[in-house]
């Protein structure tokens, strides 16, 4: 399975930091990371000078060469530190300077290993990048581990997508019969008591015509002798 691959870009400030190391002889000292549940529009000389919702803070977990150009700086938030989603990730130099701002290639779920990689690409970048807070790993077989396990976490955060998905449809779908169950009590009800008017009504027309029709054969049985009248 192949690792899905995030973005970084330098920020505004980094860029002259780079800019002035590389000019000047210096050496930058990248040290720690912040990790943000902010979702952000990123872009090469992006101006930030420090992340909103940060949840977490940690040294930068490694560096290791691509080639003499390029660099590329682990962040690694085990589980039991990862209480909210890794959306956006930002490198930050000794100095507090916000130099590498990096989006993984998916949003990290909560209570999951969260790793990612930022990616330097700059002449001569291992000649101007001070490690000396960095550990240093020469080969990756190390981070194998952690690249399938980044896999397995978009696995279940897919899953958790859709379980949330699946519930929000039970609830909807409850809720609709509930409605339509009220729906139809209501109707019952409605027909049930004008089915009662109609009954109500029918059996006193009913009694109406019994008493008269009493009332007549009594009157004509008085009539024709069958029945003597009281004096």
């Amino acid at each position: 399975m192949t690792t899905p691959v995030g973005k970084t870009v330098l920020t505004a400030k980094g860029l002259l930091t780079l800019t002035d190391a590389a000019r000047l002889g210096k050496k930058i000292a990248p040290k720690y990371f912040k990790v943000s549940s902010r979702d952000y529009d990123l872009y090469p000389g992006i101006d930030l000078q420090d992340l909103q919702d940060v949840w977490h803070q940690g040294n930068i977990s490694g560096a290791f060469p691509i080639d003499n150009n390029t660099t590329e700086f682990l962040i690694d938030i085990p589980p039991e530190k990862a209480q909210n989603f890794g959306r956006t990730f930002g490198l930050y130099l000794e100095d507090g300077t916000l130099f590498l701002v990096g989006k993984p290639p998916y949003p990290f779920a909560p209570l999951m290993r969260q790793t990612f990689k930022m990616q330097l690409v700059w002449l001569n970048a291992s000649e101007i990048i001070d490690f000396r807070y960095i550990p240093f790993y020469e080969t990756e077989q190390d981070l194998s581990l952690l690249d399938s396990v980044s896999s397995v976490a978009l696995s279940l955060f897919n899953i958790q997508e859709h379980l949330i998905l699946i519930e929000s449809l039970a609830k909807q779908t409850a809720k609709d019969f509930n409605e339509l169950k009220k729906e139809i009590l209501g109707t019952l009800s409605t027909k049930i008591s004008q089915n009662q008017s109609d009954i109500s009504e029918l059996l006193n027309a009913f009694l109406d015509f019994a008493s008269t029709y009493g009332e007549q054969i009594l009157k004509n049985s008085l009539q024709i002798g069958l029945l003597k009248g009281g004096n």
